[in-house]
């Protein structure tokens, strides 16, 4: 099977499947609008540095990690749970069932936002003195954590998804983020008070969010799906436990998606998170190849899955995993080795010396980007509390090493800790699905 998977003459034919056709055209729509989404943010992020210089610039990043943090660790991922049981509902046609999971993942988001904004007003202060924050540092974090009220994402994304209008996603967060730029750019001209700066990326969060909850309840409005929340709750259960289990997962990946930036702070200091900052959104390009794989392959997952197609379904994982790497690594190497002389000009002196910590970044998201569908493919194939179980011990070792080695090497330590978790969880996920797959062929 391997060989199989691995034969270059027949690459051309896997792009002749219709299951392919479809990923490719989803894929493409997402691509798109998330490079030019880093791009925007980039630029936004060098006016910002720019006009605040490097530690203020830090003191941001730092309240809006502060704020993703309890979101993350508050929010529940009702997207995913609407897209695994929606994909079942849709394959047996059962429209009731599906207007009450749409009930479910809403109440589920109402809340969780307004729980999340609660906790995240409470513990500011807390987390300020825990962390020796500035002063000014509390009010702002009490400020920001307005956007977790209106992030009511998970449903709206869900529904989008599953019905396939993953251009309306492009669309939304392209013009999000060319909504900030021009905020920022404007702010950028006239003003260096970080509490501008503040107050931009909150408004702009919430119109972002405003507008992906409009489209998604309004697709479902056009679909015939009306009156859902008068839907009796049915399975609840079953929905509720898995969203518990997804939203466990996503808090274990905390370390590594925002905790990095306060492991950054406390061992480098507000220089090295600017630093650190501007190194992780430029790795984030290669993100963009895999983010929009793992959204718009989930829904073909978890279709799979149903059908009982599991065979299927990791043959195809591993096509796409080859696919990616050979689109990410040339990418990898012409930001690498241009990067020490448009770091200089973006952004400063300071950002260009640390080129070489960005090259290994982005060679080690190139391998990581190169398995995102095992995660997708995974979460598919219900395995959400082993999952919980990977994460825990990859990010637990993550944690310790990131200290560790950021205490001895800086940045670097930082980045190669990155390596040992991925790696970590990755090897682990392969064996459960190989696993699984061997007990149906039995």
């Amino acid at each position: 099977m391997i060989k199989k998977i691995y034969n270059i003459k027949k690459v051309k034919t896997w792009f002749k499947e219709g299951i392919f056709k479809n990923l490719i055209k989803n894929t493409g729509t997402l691509f798109g609008s998330n490079v030019i989404s880093s791009i925007f943010a980039l630029i936004t992020y060098s006016l910002s540095v720019k006009a605040l210089g490097t530690e203020l610039f830090g003191i941001l990043v730092i309240i809006q990690t502060y704020v993703l943090i309890v979101n993350t660790i508050v929010k529940f991922n009702s997207w995913q749970a609407l897209i695994k049981f929606g994909a079942e509902t849709f394959e047996k046609k059962q429209n009731v069932d599906f207007k009450s999971m749409v009930k479910q993942a809403s109440l589920l988001d109402a809340g969780s936002a307004v729980l999340g904004t609660i906790i995240a007003v409470l513990f500011a202060h807390i987390a300020g003195k825990w962390l020796h924050w500035d002063t000014i540092m509390v009010p702002m974090a009490l400020l920001y954590s307005i956007v977790i009220l209106f992030n009511l994402s998970g449903a709206p994304t869900g529904i989008l998804r599953l019905y396939n209008k993953f251009k309306l996603l492009a669309i939304q967060k392209t013009v999000s983020s060319g909504i900030r730029l021009v905020a920022v750019l404007i702010a950028f001209l006239v003003t260096k008070n970080l509490w501008i700066y503040i107050i931009l990326w909150i408004i702009t969060d919430i119109i972002g969010n405003i507008s992906l909850l409009i489209m998604g309840y309004y697709i479902l409005h056009k679909n015939g799906v009306r009156a859902w929340w008068r839907s009796p709750i049915s399975n609840f259960r079953k929905f509720f436990n898995f969203t518990f289990w997804t939203n466990i997962t996503s808090t274990l990946d905390l370390p590594v998606k925002q905790l990095d930036i306060f492991i950054v702070s406390a061992v480098v200091g507000l220089q090295g998170v600017a630093i650190y900052k501007i190194l992780k959104e430029i790795s984030k390009i290669i993100g963009q190849i895999g983010d929009p794989i793992f959204q718009a392959s989930y829904p073909e997952f978890a279709s799979m899955v149903a059908r009982k197609e599991n065979i299927h379904a990791t043959k195809f994982a591993a096509k796409i995993g080859i696919i990616i790497f050979f689109i990410c690594f040339p990418v990898a190497l012409i930001v690498s080795f241009s990067s020490q002389w448009w770091l200089n000009i973006f952004f400063s002196e300071v950002f260009a010396a640390a080129w070489i910590i960005l090259s290994i970044y982005l060679l080690l998201q190139v391998i990581s980007t190169s398995f995102i569908t095992i995660h997708s493919l995974f979460i598919a194939m219900g395995y959400v509390q082993k999952n919980f179980i990977i994460l825990t011990i990859a990010n637990t070792i993550y944690l310790a090493l990131a200290w560790i080695l950021g205490k001895n090497i800086g940045l670097m330590g930082v980045v190669l800790a990155y390596g040992v978790q991925f790696s970590i969880a990755i090897s682990l996920k392969i064996f459960y699905i190989s696993r699984g797959l061997r007990k149906t062929l039995e």
